[in-house]
């Protein structure tokens, strides 16, 4: 019987409420297609202004004021050296270790990339000097390569007292 009452969110950090808010490969996309089009609007913007149009933004910007004008240039560096960050820490093998094995137990994910995620994580635990026999369903059994990863019903199991 599955669970119908979906768990609340952890506010623990940032970063969680935004993995909630989005899955990993849309987090990538997203967090790619910012830095890119940052890029590029500044690039364009300098290339194609002239002097008197620089001029004139930098009169629009004295009348805004000062907050807003550091406010927006203060958005302008920070959104490249987050995406960098945001990137750097999804992308750390943890990060990634923990974003295979949510999908690998997820649900409401379909059910081919479920069992790749799941075959992924026994391929990579059953490589491992320390692991010398993984316990699992028959079908995960039967899909492994690997002699050491056996069905329950192949073996005695034993459980902890």
């Amino acid at each position: 019987m599955t669970d119908t009452n979906p768990k609340p969110p952890d506010a623990t950090g940032v970063m969680t409420q935004l993995s909630t808010l989005f899955s990993p490969a849309t987090f990538a996309a997203i967090r790619y297609a910012l830095t890119a089009a940052g890029t590029l609007l500044g690039l364009v913007g300098l290339t194609a202004l002239s002097t008197d149009q620089i001029d004139r933004i930098i009169e629009i910007v004295k009348q805004i004021g000062t907050v807003t004008g550091a406010i927006l240039a203060l958005i302008g560096l920070v959104t490249p050296v987050a995406m960098g960050i945001i990137g750097y820490v999804r992308s750390t093998l943890k990060s990634q270790i923990e974003s295979v094995r949510d999908i690998a137990k997820d649900k409401t994910a379909s059910q081919t990339l479920s069992n790749d995620a799941q075959k992924a994580l026994v391929a990579a635990t059953i490589s491992l000097d320390k692991v010398q026999t993984i316990v699992a369903d028959k079908d995960l059994a039967a899909a492994s390569p690997s002699a050491s990863v056996v069905s329950k019903e192949d073996v005695a199991v034993v459980t902890k007292p």
